[in-house]
């Protein structure tokens, strides 16, 4: 995942002038929150990670694309003349940012949409190859990302984030080597998403750059400029997968007699919660006077 405060939007704040530089910006689905990035070519075409078509002539054409694409998931995640309870339903048997049934096979596929780490990969070797004119054989393909670690900063950077990986790659049409590669990805701050390719070599076995973020785990170039992080004031903000329970408990996929089951259960809890606030209501209303006139009660003579 590659962290950011910064807010994928529609295609209406996008400057043209700069996706047509060498930076990867995102996109979302009207309503949805599942992440897309979007490159420019040279010749001022838009490709979509993941693909949805194209080349697209503009940002509108690959917005339009991606909304088409996830039209049901859109129309079930709008509420618009929806009842309360009927709301409430949807709140609870949906991922409101994917628009995904939970514990379904296409909620199982969508868990990773919200941070596409490698489809903004790709997307950033992509501009990097047609900038550096890396055609055809020599176009390098991303075939595996072994570790990935971010970072913020703090205040005064120009940047909001940076993610460091190590990776293999490949060139079209063979098999991937054995070399390990070095990335750092910034995402520049602005109104939107802007992720630039600030450095990519490969990494030698005895190369032991310094980092005050990654740790061990990552192998930085020797003699490559990169970011080396603050000491002390670098923080790390990359987050590890959710253990394995947590994932089955939040990702399991369930069978459609399950999944017809949890439906009804939802639907009789939420159904019985209106009853029993209907009814608190009603004592409320009796207790204070609305409903039922008190009845006077004669003291007893002594």
């Amino acid at each position: 995942m590659v962290p950011s405060t910064a807010v994928p939007v529609r295609f209406e704040m996008l400057d043209t002038t700069l996706l047509l530089s060498s930076i990867v910006s995102s996109l979302v689905p009207r309503g949805l929150l599942i992440k897309y990035f979007v490159r420019a070519d040279k010749l001022g075409f838009f490709h979509t990670y993941p693909d949805r078509g194209g080349p697209f002539k503009s940002i509108l054409e690959a917005q339009e694309a991606i909304d088409s694409y996830h039209v049901v998931q859109r129309k079930i995640m709008c509420m618009d003349g929806l009842s309360d309870e009927e709301r409430s339903v949807r709140y609870a048997l949906y991922w409101h940012h994917t628009g995904t049934r939970k514990h379904s096979a296409e909620a199982l596929a969508a868990s990773g949409t919200l941070h596409r780490t490698e489809e903004l990969v790709k997307a950033l070797l992509d501009k990097h190859n047609e900038d550096n004119e890396l055609a055809g054989d020599l176009a390098y393909q991303l075939e595996d990302i072994v570790t990935h670690k971010s970072c913020f900063d703090g205040k005064g950077c120009i940047y909001r984030s940076y993610s460091h990986f190590n990776m293999t790659m490949k060139t079209k049409g063979a098999d991937a080597n054995k070399d390990l590669y070095f990335a750092e990805v910034m995402c520049m701050r602005g109104d939107y998403e802007a992720h630039v390719l600030t450095c990519i070599c490969m990494v030698k076995p005895d190369d032991n750059g310094e980092c005050h973020v990654c740790g061990v785990d990552m192998k930085h170039p020797t003699h490559d400029e990169y970011n080396h992080g603050r000491p002390k004031l670098s923080r790390r903000i990359y987050c590890d997968s959710v253990g394995d329970d947590l994932f089955e408990e939040l990702f399991a996929v369930r069978d459609e007699a399950w999944l017809k089951a949890e439906e009804a259960r939802v639907r009789r809890m939420i159904k019985e919660g209106k009853e029993a606030r209907r009814h608190r209501l009603e004592v409320q209303n009796i207790g204070g006077g609305h409903g039922k006139r008190n009845t006077y009660i004669i003291p007893a003579r002594r």
